[in-house]
């Protein structure tokens, strides 16, 4: 069966942001529009923080695509992770996978 959703992100990964695909708003567009044309609805899912990394604010990109999906998966609230909730710089341990499932399963049920 064809999926109802479509939920994605740039990620954290420094190589894939220097192409600066995903900031170039003719892109960002085209890729809401070809969700649309599937006829499915885009979940754009911002990106989480890293250990250390403080503050709510999200990369103007994500901001867009915020603005032009119709829905966003905002998980900014991860920079309030303690360090001790990381395995490594990138990954979390439970209970934050947990919480971070909940908010997106919350998000789908009232769409």
């Amino acid at each position: 069966p064809k999926p109802n959703f479509f939920i994605f992100n740039e990620g954290i990964w420094v190589a894939d942001r220097a192409h600066g695909y995903y900031s170039n708003q003719a892109n960002q567009k085209h890729i809401i529009k070809a969700i649309s044309d599937a006829g499915m609805i885009s979940v754009y899912k911002t990106t989480t923080k890293s250990r250390g990394q403080t503050g709510r604010e999200v990369d103007e990109y994500e901001t867009q695509f915020c603005e032009l999906a119709d829905h966003c998966l905002d998980f900014s609230w991860t920079s309030k992770i303690p360090d001790d909730l990381y395995h490594d710089n990138f990954h979390f341990k439970e209970p934050v996978y947990k919480l971070m499932n909940l908010q997106m399963l919350e998000l789908l049920s009232f769409v």
